[in-house]
Order: C-alpha cells, then sequence, then structure tokens
C-alpha cells in the first residue's frame, strides 16, 4: 500500500479540514475516537487500483480491545470536507498494530494501527471465481456482470465506458480474483468512445465511492471533469482560492526501464484453435497519434525500436492482440512523466479527474503579460490523491498529495517532438508568444 510523502506541516497550518472518525463495534456500538488522539490517518485512491485503502493509528481511550472485541469485522467511518462533508465507510483489514506506552498500567494509552480497505475490497482480491461468459458477450458487459453480481456494486455505483467489441468464442475465466479477471476483460476491450483500449478499472470519491471503468484517453480527453479553479504556485500573486496554491512540488521524469512497450516492438499470438501465429509490429509514433493528448507535442521524439520489446500472448484474433498491444504501450506512455503536488485538501478532488496548472515561465518577469512555462503548463489528470489527516494546534490539519500525468507538450518547440493530430489535443488557451531563449542553428 503506498506511504504518503512526508511534507513539511510546519510552515504551513491549514485549519481547513474537519474529521470525525467512529468505528462500529459488533453492529451495535459506536466508538467516535476524539481528535486529539488520533495520531495519523490517510487514505489512497489510484487510477492504476481497483480499491482505496488507508491507516490509522490513535490511542484507545474507549476500550475497544476490552470492549469490542475487535475482530476485524468492523466499520470505519471517515468524515471529512472544507466545503461540504463527505462521509465514507471502510472495513478494517489489518489490526497492523497493538502497542503499550503507559508504564503505570497495561491497558493505558494503547496504540492501535490499523489497515482499512473500501467496501469492495474483499470480494475484488479474495474471492475466487470460474465463470464462463456464452460467446459474443461484449467486455464491458462481461465486467459489469462481475461488478454487480460477485461484489455487490449498483447501477448508480458504476461510472462504465461501453465498448463495441466481443469474443467471437465463449470467454472462459479461470480460478481467479474478480480483478484478475477485470484486468483479463478489459484489455481486450474497444472503448466505443475513444476507439482505443487502455481501460482502467479503479474506486474514487466522486459523489461518495463511485467505481469507473474508463480508459486513458477518456480521462484525458475534453469530456472528463476539470476542476473550474485553475492551481497556481503559493507565491503567485491572484485572487485564486487558498484551495487551490501549490505548496511544494516535485516531478519524476523519464524513466527507461519502464519505456520498452512505448518503444514498440512485435508483438504475437498463437490462436490456440487454429494454431495459426499472428504477429503484428507496433512503433512509437502509431502509438502517439492514437493518443489523445494535453498537448499538441509528444512527450518524447520518435523513440521506435521493433526489437526493444518481444510479447507472445494466446489472443484468437489479430483485433484482440491489437487492444492488447495499445493497452501495453498506453499505460507504458502516459506513466512517463509524473508530477508530485501538496496543497490544502479539499472533498472535491479525487483520482482521475483534471485539473489546469497556471505554471509561470522562466522569463515571466520579462514582459508584463504573464507568460507560462512552454512544456508544463496546461492539463494534467489526477493518478492518485493521498487524503492526510494530522494534529494542527489542537486541531486536525487536512492536506493532500496529489500525483499527477502529463503526457503532452502544450506549446513546445522541439523539431524533434512528434506533433499530435488536432482531434486528439486537449489543450488550453496557448501561452503568451515569446521569443524562444533557445538559440536555433
Amino acid at each position: 500500500m503506498a506511504t504518503p510523502q512526508s511534507f513539511d506541516d510546519g510552515r504551513k497550518n491549514p485549519l481547513t479540514g474537519q474529521l470525525s472518525v467512529k468505528i462500529v463495534v459488533d453492529r451495535k456500538a459506536v466508538g467516535i475516537i476524539p481528535s486529539q488522539y488520533i495520531q495519523e490517518c490517510y487514505f489512497v485512491e489510484d487510477i492504476f487500483e481497483s480499491c482505496i485503502t488507508g491507516k490509522i493509528v490513535f490511542t484507545d481511550t474507549m476500550g475497544l480491545l476490552e470492549n469490542g472485541p475487535l475482530t476485524g469485522d468492523e466499520r470505519i467511518t471517515l468524515t471529512y470536507g472544507v466545503d461540504d462533508n463527505r462521509e465514507v465507510n471502510f472495513y478494517i483489514w489489518q489490526i497492523k498494530k497493538i502497542v503499550q506506552t503507559s508504564t503505570t498500567a497495561p491497558t493505558d494509552d494503547v496504540i492501535l494501527e490499523i489497515i482499512f480497505v473500501d467496501e469492495s475490497y474483499y470480494a475484488m482480491h479474495a474471492r475466487a471465481i470460474s465463470y464462463s461468459f456464452p460467446a459474443e458477450t461484449k467486455y464491458t458487459a462481461a465486467v459489469k456482470y462481475l461488478y454487480k453480481n460477485m461484489v455487490g456494486f449498483k447501477d448508480t455505483d458504476l461510472n462504465i465506458e461501453a465498448c463495441t467489441n466481443f469474443h467471437n468464442d465463449p470467454i472462459a475465466l479461470p480460478y481467479w480474483t474478480v480483478t484478475e479477471c477485470t484486468r483479463f476483460l478489459l484489455r481486450r476491450a474497444k472503448s466505443a468512445k475513444t476507439a482505443s483500449s487502455g481501460y482502467l478499472s479503479y474506486n474514487n470519491t466522486d459523489e461518495g465511492f463511485k467505481a469507473n471503468i474508463r480508459t486513458l484517453n477518456w480521462l484525458f480527453s475534453s469530456n472528463n471533469k476539470i476542476d473550474a479553479i485553475p492551481y497556481i504556485f503559493e507565491n503567485t500573486k491572484t485572487d485564486v482560492k487558498d484551495n487551490n496554491k501549490i505548496w511544494e512540488w516535485w516531478a519524476q521524469g523519464v524513466d527507461k526501464s519502464t519505456m520498452k512497450p512505448a518503444r514498440g516492438g512485435k508483438w504475437r499470438a498463437v490462436n490456440t484453435g487454429t494454431k495459426k501465429l499472428i504477429e503484428i509490429p507496433y512503433t512509437y509514433g502509431t502509438g502517439v497519434i492514437n493518443t489523445t493528448t494535453v498537448g499538441t507535442k509528444s512527450l518524447l521524439p520518435d523513440i521506435s525500436d521493433n526489437n526493444s520489446y518481444q510479447r507472445l500472448t494466446g489472443e484468437q484474433t489479430e483485433d484482440d492482440l491489437k487492444m492488447v498491444i495499445y493497452d501495453e504501450w498506453a499505460k507504458s506512455y502516459n506513466t512517463q512523466m509524473i508530477f508530485n503536488f501538496v496543497l490544502p485538501g479539499h472533498e472535491k478532488r479525487f483520482a482521475g479527474q483534471q485539473i489546469e496548472v497556471k505554471w509561470p515561465s522562466i522569463t515571466r518577469n520579462e514582459l508584463s503579460a504573464p507568460v507560462y512555462h512552454k512544456q508544463f503548463n496546461g492539463k494534467f489528470v489526477i493518478k492518485s490523491v493521498t487524503h492526510t489527516f494530522g494534529q494542527g494546534q489542537g486541531n486536525i490539519n487536512y492536506m493532500q498529495r496529489l500525483v499527477l500525468l502529463k503526457n503532452g507538450y502544450q506549446a513546445a518547440e522541439s523539431e524533434k517532438l512528434i506533433n499530435i493530430p488536432k482531434d486528439r489535443q486537449n489543450i488550453s488557451e496557448l501561452p503568451t508568444k515569446r521569443e524562444s531563449r533557445l538559440v536555433k542553428k
């Protein structure tokens, strides 16, 4: 499980969030943990993870260990928010530590460390199923069936991006968990909206818990939700609300160790029925022009290498193999530029959302009009949100760490980068024009 990045909360003191934590014991008794006894509390939602997980560390002043007892079947309810109260329910997954800190009595000042998960976690990861879908069942229809009948989601809990393709033969799923079944199906699904694969299955806190089945291309498109208020850096003089001021940021640039699928290569499949070998070469440039980006230029120049990546699968058709190819390519490419922001917490942010950042240029003081960064200015997709609640002057501080994806440059001048087709661009108004500081040969 992800651990939130530490940051200097002594320099900041955002007394903006309220947190109420209650634990339902034995389905009847309810224990409310006083905020002054909560040492640590956070939870993480991520578009590359199917469920939400978190941790709480607190002093057991209510005697939960004695009066409960805690068996792991308890529900934890978190109520938090700045402008609106958001209430989310979790279940205890692991009572990780029970530590006595008092030197006078064994039952005084006992600290509990509890790992909690969202309500779908057990059904998604612990229940293994063996199931077969009839021929010509659409892939997302099969996923919807699993979510509703094996996990317990209702139609109102699901955001599903429908697909157009199906398997000609029955789909046989071996003894897998629902998460494994879902990943197998979605890698082969072709979206009706974006005409691509690259599906993700994740839970987020948008309007309560929502199970989302969306493609990366949809998340980067103009159809996705975007925060109406732009994000700025803390020292920027503007009327933007403090909630959208970035305190700290750092970035993880290109990682060649995870770039193999993005370079392209040769994907092969063996049709188990006909014993026919299917082989499809794929290039970096092909992937880029099939990708919806938040920019006009690709992140990288043409790094195509047909000998870099060799992949053998057991697909029945060429169409299925093409979906698997783009799924692997898109997940490798879209995670090559990752940003981290630390800022005041707010319940409106969720994994999968878009935000827009007004990123100053290095030459911002040379002109009277605002000038923005040619690479970093513009839109981002929130990969994950870590909601962190900590003590601050007797109150609960609510802070967030956003992990953000950017898959294109808005106004890069490099001729080595690939131009994104107009119908694949999702960009803001272009930055103010200025002369480049680079010397052109």
